[in-house]
């Protein structure tokens, strides 16, 4: 009998609680990097270079690459056309971009000047700040739909690969070989 006593109570504390979940535990399912999605990527980056290197009429950029491995994902796989799996196809395809744009990082940390470097961490500090701000903007502007996770999840993806390319092309203008 005093168990059913508490149950009320117990059940109103944790009602109370679940609006207070972050944005971050909405990704809690996602998806780790998995074996081919850089290789796909890197291809793409390789493709863009070729494209410049080649007399084509249309250069292809970096930009171009940004959601292959995110929309490849869901093609290849039915269920990931769900909200939960494009989120998690676009998480998966973000954390790669995150992972490269943290390895120019610590190259450029290597090869710049420490006042120039003191300044890109300021940088990527103010950076980090601003998308973080941005795509919660978005998530939190359709907080009434499951879409939210879609958007900010897509926003982290663009702004990350974004930077990544930042980051790289100043590599390029220092010719400093990224590997």
């Amino acid at each position: 009998m005093p168990k059913a006593k508490f149950a009320a109570p117990i059940a109103m504390a944790l009602a109370l609680l679940i609006p207070t979940i972050s944005i971050a535990d909405d990704f809690e399912n996602g998806e780790a990097i998995m074996p081919g999605d850089g290789k796909r990527i890197e291809a793409c980056l390789t493709n863009v270079d070729q494209s410049w290197d080649e007399t084509a009429e249309i250069h292809l950029t970096y930009a171009n690459c940004i959601g292959v491995v995110s929309e490849a994902c869901q093609r290849e796989t039915p269920s990931n056309t769900s909200t939960l799996g494009m989120t998690n196809c676009t998480r998966r395809e973000t954390l790669w971009w995150d992972q490269k744009l943290n390895d120019y990082y610590r190259v450029l940390q290597k090869n710049l000047e420490p006042a120039l470097f003191e300044q890109l961490r300021d940088t990527q500090r103010k950076w980090i700040a601003w998308r973080d701000a941005s795509c919660d903007f978005e998530y939190t502007f359709w907080q009434d739909g499951s879409i939210r996770n879609i958007f900010y999840s897509s926003c982290q993806l663009q702004m990350t690969a974004d930077r990544m390319i930042d980051l790289r092309t100043m590599l390029d203008w220092l010719n400093i070989d990224e590997k």
